[in-house]
């Protein structure tokens, strides 16, 4: 793998080509990619070695819904660079070698989104090519569609916390060209992986302002988790559901002026959400206190944001505080909304600086 620790690597959105330019290199009827073995090495990789890998990088995962990626990324950055990759240069056969490398790009995503957690986003998007290319190695086209797919809700977060128009609308079009590339690698997609893919592009569309694409995305969403089987979907996918699906339909809905709709989705995705899942919790809150700020609910948006507030303040995610952010410059200048202004502002500050140490 290729070393992801240079300092340089700091600007917003600069990879987002290299990920695109990827993508547009794999026709979906192309053949397979060749697969080679690594030479022999000291050491012989089984399947249950690969198994290990993707089992540590699922513990890592939940971990972080619960704790906040600032937490854990030193843990899981030093298991992508050292158990996983160590195992890439094992002695292993071909079958094992795809598993194996499919099992490494999940760790590789991984380490991707724990660096979107501590608001290092160009690192994020390194690591997020990196792991395209391995599940390509790997003939697993499925996950790199998905490894695509949070490069797409990334752009999807700069775009939304963008100052200015000009920029919101550039990161705005790189995810929806990401998933859409998405769609082209991942051909032949379950209805899971299709779910998703339509979900994350109507959260690209409407920040694009296209009302009528981003219903009709959200639409489509809704029509292939109906056709939803989750004995033949990939364990990888586990983790996204209908409330997962609610939360960013939701999103999608209100950012395209369809507030109503937009609430009845968030509340529902907020109601399923599981209590040890910190994380998704303050981001549904927060959602919900921007959805009812776009219906005009003044007292049920600081409510709403209160209560993310409360859930954020010990969760280790710079993309909580992030959004958060956007909120406060939503809300208008109100003696309601003093306090909640005070308790957002005071969030975000030393967060950075708390968490970070010398990781890549």
């Amino acid at each position: 793998m290729a070393d992801l620790s240079e300092p340089t690597v700091e600007r917003r959105g600069f990879l987002v080509g290299s990920l695109l330019a990827a993508a547009a290199l794999v026709h979906p009827t192309a053949p397979p990619l060749r697969f080679v073995t690594a030479r022999a090495g000291s050491t012989r990789i089984g399947m249950a070695d690969a198994e290990a890998i993707t089992s540590t990088a699922e513990h890592y995962r939940r971990l972080g819904n619960r704790l906040g990626g600032g937490m854990i990324r030193e843990q899981v950055v030093r298991f992508v660079h050292g158990e996983a990759t160590r195992a890439l240069h094992g002695d292993y056969t071909q079958d094992t070698g795809r598993a194996l490398f499919s099992a490494v790009a999940q760790a590789t995503r991984l380490a991707g989104s724990m660096a979107a957690e501590v608001g290092r986003h160009a690192l994020a998007q390194r690591y997020y090519v990196q792991a395209f290319n391995l599940a390509m190695h790997a003939d697993d086209r499925r996950y790199a569609a998905e490894v695509l797919t949070h490069a797409s809700r990334l752009a999807v977060q700069n775009s939304q916390a963008a100052m200015d128009e000009r920029d919101a609308h550039h990161n705005a079009r790189h995810a929806v060209g990401l998933v859409r590339a998405a769609r082209e690698v991942g051909a032949g997609a379950t209805p899971v992986l299709t779910t998703q893919l339509h979900a994350v592009e109507a959260r690209g569309l409407a920040l694009l302002g296209d009302r009528a694409a981003t219903t009709a995305a959200v639409d489509a969403a809704l029509r292939a988790f109906d056709r939803t089987d989750p004995a033949r979907e990939p364990a990888w996918l586990g983790y996204y559901s209908r409330t997962e699906l609610y939360g960013e339909l939701g999103q999608g809905l209100r950012d395209v002026g369809c507030p109503n709709r937009a609430v009845g989705m968030i509340e529902q995705a907020l109601a399923g959400t599981d209590p040890w899942r910190t994380r998704s919790r303050a981001f549904a809150q927060t959602d919900l206190a921007m959805a009812y700020l776009a219906q005009g609910e003044l007292e049920a948006a600081v409510s709403a944001a209160g209560t993310a507030v409360d859930i954020a303040e010990p969760v280790a995610s710079q993309r909580i505080f992030d959004r958060l952010a956007v909120l406060r410059r939503r809300l208008p200048r109100h003696p309601r909304v003093a306090e909640l202004d005070r308790r957002i502002g005071g969030l975000g500050t030393p967060v950075k600086t708390r968490w970070e140490t010398s990781v890549r």
